[in-house]
C-alpha cells in the first residue's frame, strides 16, 4: 500500500559550522527516512516523512543545532485536505538566515537552508 502524502526535505548546510539535527514528533504521519544526526559544513542532507493512516497528512520538523547552540526549526504541515505549511524559524538575534521553498501537493518537495547573513 502507497501512502498518500509522502514529503521528501532536502536540506543545505551552507555555513562553515557543523549542524546538529533532531527530529520532532510527528503531529502527523510517520518518519520514513529520519535526517543523519550530524551534517559536515557546505555539505546537504535529505528526510522523508509520510502520511500513516486513514486521511491523515504529515506534520513533523527537525531542530537543528551547533554545539550547545539552537539555531533554527524547520517545519511542515501538509495536510490531507488544505493547503500545505511550511516554516523556517531562526532563534532571536541571529547571524543566520533560515530558509525554505515548498510545494502545494500531496507528493511534496522542499528545500530547506541555512546560510549566514552577508
Amino acid at each position: 500500500m502507497s501512502d498518500a502524502i509522502l514529503v521528501t526535505s532536502r536540506f543545505f548546510n551552507m555555513t562553515n559550522m557543523i549542524l546538529n539535527f533532531e527530529c520532532t514528533e510527528s503531529a502527523h504521519g510517520a518518519w520514513g527516512e529520519r535526517p543523519a544526526s550530524q551534517l559536515q559544513p557546505y555539505q546537504e542532507l535529505w528526510w522523508n516523512h509520510h502520511s500513516n493512516g486513514i486521511m491523515t497528512g504529515s506534520e513533523a520538523g527537525v531542530i537543528v543545532t551547533s554545539g550547545d547552540t539552537f539555531l533554527a526549526n524547520f517545519s511542515w504541515d501538509v495536510p490531507y485536505l488544505g493547503e500545505n505549511t511550511f516554516q523556517a524559524h531562526i532563534s532571536g538575534q541571529s547571524n543566520y538566515y533560515a530558509e525554505y521553498w515548498g510545494q502545494q501537493a500531496s507528493d511534496v518537495h522542499v528545500v530547506y537552508w541555512l546560510r549566514p547573513k552577508v
